[in-house]
């Protein structure tokens, strides 16, 4: 594993690599723009625009993992035990008791229906249905009294 100033003295190192970089595309188109018999301002333009991309595969990080294992070791202590089973067969006690039912009817239903008033009838004529209604009116009215 790298230190924090050896890092910061490579990144620091990458920076002046790229600052001498681009300063070396600079003075080329400079000198292209000088050389106008051989090289147009066209084709300069047009230079800056076709950019070549460099790739490259880094698998990052770049320094593997310190890994460390010690031999395991298991330690078990035990203590065998006994067991002791004290079994106590008993056989179970019962007492049946006969259940008993007792049904008495002190009284079986009835319905007596009693009509204690005089017989009605409906007649079919509307004019007789009003005078037997007039004569009701009457009776209730000298009841009353």
């Amino acid at each position: 594993m790298k230190s924090t100033m050896s890092l910061m003295k490579e990144h620091a190192a990458e920076g002046i690599r790229a600052a001498q970089e681009a300063t070396a595309k600079n003075v080329e188109k400079g000198n292209a723009m000088g050389d106008v018999l051989h090289t147009s301002i066209a084709d300069i333009a047009a230079s800056n625009f076709i950019s070549t991309i460099e790739t490259g595969l880094v698998f990052i990080p770049q320094e593997g993992p310190e890994v460390s294992f010690s031999d395991p070791s298991v330690e078990i202590e035990y203590t065998p035990d006994n067991l002791e089973f004290n079994w106590e067969i008993s056989s179970p006690e019962f007492n049946y008791v006969p259940y008993d039912i007792n049904v008495s009817v002190e009284q079986y239903p009835r319905v007596d229906i009693e009509y204690v008033g005089e017989p009605n009838y409906f007649p079919q004529n509307p004019n007789l249905l009003e005078a037997q209604l007039e004569e009701f009116k009457e009776e209730a009215n000298s009841d009353e009294e």
